[in-house]
């Protein structure tokens, strides 16, 4: 297990001369990994997730499907609705099916 304080401390002064001043950390924890919603410290300890967002509330962490069909459209295509894809239209048409009658897009 590492010293928690020295480790943040090591980072934070490597690290902050890198990164906008923007970037604000939500918590001083350095995180090792993630699964669900939950997150594991470096210092051994695991956390709920509070601060993360909109992506990790619904799905968490690691989620096996979101990984996956990540990998998926890795595999194919890395990018957003900037081009034109196959994925975009079927994606487009399964999220117009869920919409109530007589709602139209």
């Amino acid at each position: 297990m590492c010293n928690f304080s020295s480790t943040i401390a090591r980072m934070t002064a490597s690290t902050r001369p890198r990164l906008s001043p923007a970037l604000k950390q939500a918590t001083p924890v350095v995180v090792d990994h993630a699964l669900g919603s939950w997150i594991f410290g470096t210092d051994g300890k695991k956390y709920l997730d509070f601060t993360t967002g909109i992506g990790v509330t619904s799905t968490g962490h690691c989620h096996p499907r979101v990984v996956e069909a990540g990998a998926q459209q890795m595999r194919e295509l890395n990018t957003n609705t900037r081009y034109l894809h196959p994925n975009l239209a079927r994606y487009a048409e399964r999220l117009a099916g869920t919409f109530p009658d007589p709602l139209e897009v």
